[in-house]
């Protein structure tokens, strides 16, 4: 048989109606449901729903599996963005000035400059991903929103949690470990929206 438009917006609907969220991965299994269908003979529906039927359970397991997947190559994205030229070109940069400003009386000023640069940058992230999916309601993708709660938690921890200023009693050693995650938050921001651009060329979105 020949799978209309219509038809595969049907699969791609009960897919979405089934718990299958992320955008790439239902167009990957609706892609594979439409294929088998098309080798069919008989009605769309009736077909359709044997096949369901058989396969629904696997179907859905796959797409579990595919969303891990997702969050295992976002920590990897995450792992590469400390070795990019680009981070350790910002961390000198903001290690610099903080020495300066520092030899200049300065010292609380550093850190309320880290800190209110960390929030800053984490809210362009957070701000951009919300104006996607909820104000607009724009399909969310599994590879940018895994990469999104990957970066998340992870500057969470390194930045709220594992609470530097226990860690480190020489102010220089505070000042490097702020620089960089404030340079490894400006390289997760690149990343980010370097993934949601190739989703949206890819998605046409």
């Amino acid at each position: 048989m020949q799978v209309t438009d219509s038809q595969i917006k049907f699969i791609d609907q009960y897919l979405e109606n089934s718990g299958v969220k992320y955008l790439d991965i239902r167009y990957e299994m609706t892609d594979h449901v439409a294929t088998v269908l098309e080798e069919k003979e008989g009605d769309f529906y009736d077909e359709f729903q044997a096949y369901m039927a058989k396969n629904k359970a696997e179907l859905l397991s796959s797409a579990r599996k595919f969303s891990k997947a997702a969050t295992i190559r976002a920590f990897k994205m995450l792992v590469k963005d400390f070795v990019k030229p680009q981070f350790y070109i910002v961390a000198t940069i903001l290690f610099t000035i903080s020495l300066l400003l520092n030899q200049r009386g300065y010292n609380d000023a550093v850190f309320t400059g880290f800190t209110i640069l960390y929030f800053l940058l984490c809210g362009i992230v957070f701000s951009s991903y919300v104006h996607m999916v909820v104000i607009n309601k724009k399909p969310e993708w599994s590879g940018v929103n895994r990469f999104h709660y990957a970066a998340a938690l992870t500057v969470y921890i390194l930045f709220l949690v594992v609470k530097p200023q226990n860690m480190f009693k020489d102010d220089i050693y505070l000042f490097l470990y702020y620089a960089v995650i404030i340079s490894f938050v400006v390289m997760i921001i690149c990343s980010y929206l370097k993934l949601r651009k190739i989703y949206k060329l890819r998605f046409n979105e």
